[in-house]
């Protein structure tokens, strides 16, 4: 019997990226779990129960108790994230995975039922957002996505490092030359530097904080085109976005010491 867990780490998007993972490894072993102990423990904790509806909440804390027992009883072949090759031809029957899998090739194989899975229910937005979604809608929007916060603290263990004010002004210079009467939507965990640093006209939406910070993927997605940050946040704020048209901007190195070639889709502009 061929038995797989997955172990889901980080905030929403990092635990998108492990779902995602683990709806294609669903597809080769009969049993797959999932190890939801260091989602948990988020400031948010696990939410995709909460925000796409996936699955009963004491199903998942079930899961995950017996993932924990399971762990420390059972002989396991650990593998970690960067080993792909392994990926594809392990044949043991008990396998661990470790890592953010932050690429659509984890995925491609069930790539529509993951975007299906990931839809939004409009019904929990609050009045603001709902509000909000109207001007998106009907105008050439650009969603920008500045990420600060724990990028700046000084044990930054993962080197992600900030995107620069010379990054954003660059990616709407770029934007504009090919979508000239775009509205800029900015995002961002730090607004009060949008506001002193960014010139360029726009609103800003600073009212999804805490557990309502789904909202601002979910308004990202509707927007016409994305400029992201090395941020799977952002990453997911454009992939799931519908336009057939759409031009997203990300930067060149999505770590500090990694081109961000390994993390998005060819079609994205990077500068």
């Amino acid at each position: 019997m061929q038995l797989s867990i997955i172990k889901f780490r980080g905030g929403l998007g990092n635990q998108m990226f492990a779902y995602a993972f683990y709806m294609a490894q669903y597809r080769r072993s009969i049993f797959v779990f999932k190890d939801l102990r260091d989602a948990y423990i988020m400031p948010n904790g696990y939410e995709l129960n909460r925000i796409f509806g996936l699955q009963h909440e004491w199903h998942s804390r079930m899961e995950n108790k017996l993932c924990s027992l399971l762990i420390k009883q059972v002989d396991w072949c650990h593998i970690v994230e960067g080993e792909q090759s392994k990926i594809a031809t392990v044949k043991e029957k008990r396998t661990l995975y470790d890592g953010f899998w932050q690429n659509e090739k984890y995925f491609l194989s069930v790539k529509n039922e993951v975007l299906k899975r990931f839809t939004f229910n409009t019904q929990k937005l609050s009045e603001s957002t709902e509000s909000f979604l109207s001007n998106i809608l009907t105008k050439e929007t650009i969603a920008v996505h500045i990420r600060r916060g724990d990028y700046l603290e000084p044990n930054n263990k993962y080197l992600f490092d900030v995107c620069g004010l010379d990054y954003y002004q660059r990616a709407m210079m770029k934007m504009k030359e090919m979508i000239p009467n775009a509205e800029y939507i900015f995002f961002s965990d730090d607004p009060d530097w949008v506001r002193t640093n960014i010139d360029e006209k726009g609103s800003i939406v600073d009212w999804n904080t805490g557990k309502d910070a789904w909202q601002d993927m979910f308004l990202m997605s509707k927007c016409k085109h994305n400029i992201i940050a090395n941020s799977s946040f952002s990453w997911w704020g454009a992939y799931l976005n519908a336009n057939p048209n759409k031009k997203v901007i990300c930067p060149t190195m999505w770590l500090s010491n990694k081109s961000s070639d390994e993390y998005v889709p060819n079609a994205w502009i990077k500068l």
